[in-house]
């Protein structure tokens, strides 16, 4: 039992530490990117350090980021293959050494003064349309990189829209935000985007 308790330890430092060397780079290129996902909802809470292994890592970028992004990863020597999957997205799969770092990308399209985000899911292409209370206004810290991330409401909001039905880690995440950042608010207010703490941006 011990072994197992620490293979899974060093499974998620060794993803934690594959994560800020990832992010560092995308910080120290200058690339802005926006923290999502499982990820996301660790930083928000407050854990400064991974306690869970993610299956993935999150990340929303500026559409037309996605050359500069490549040719920065290759110039410090990762190699990487775009992977399509009809339930999450397009994905790229990005190879660090001995190991796989998966990283789902979504791309921020402003038009017309909007923002959207093109997901895919079941084999079709949808348009989220997002607004600027769905980030947070201020950076967060992962392992002690400087991240923007979704705000809490956000990232439910980004639940919500998503074209597929809530599972069950869905309805899991949302509960965790609402006691932290919407306390005696409904989960059926919550999946209708009235949030009783409009504020949340400040998280």
């Amino acid at each position: 039992m011990e072994e197992g308790i620490n293979t899974e330890t060093e499974k998620i430092q060794k993803q934690e530490r594959e994560y800020k060397i990832f992010l560092g780079k995308l910080v120290s290129g200058g690339i802005k990117f926006y923290l999502a996902g499982g990820v996301a909802v660790n930083v928000l809470m407050g854990q400064a350090r991974s306690i869970v292994l993610h299956k993935d890592l999150d990340i929303l970028l500026p559409l037309g980021e996605k050359e500069k992004v490549e040719a920065l990863l290759s110039r410090k020597g990762y190699s990487f293959s775009e992977v399509s999957n009809n339930e999450e997205g397009s994905t790229f799969k990005i190879l660090v050494n001995q190991g796989i770092l998966l990283v789902d990308i979504g791309f921020l399209e402003e038009d017309n003064g909007s923002f959207f985000v093109e997901v895919t899911s079941g084999g079709k292409i949808s348009r989220i349309e997002v607004g600027k209370e769905w980030f947070s206004d201020s950076p967060k810290s992962f392992s002690g990189i400087p991240v923007e991330t979704f705000s809490p409401s956000g990232l439910i909001r980004c639940m919500i829209a998503y074209p597929r039905p809530l599972r069950e880690k869905d309805i899991t995440t949302m509960k965790s935000l609402r006691d932290r950042f919407f306390p005696g608010q409904s989960l059926e207010n919550l999946k209708l985007g009235i949030f009783e703490k409009p504020n949340d941006t400040q998280a």
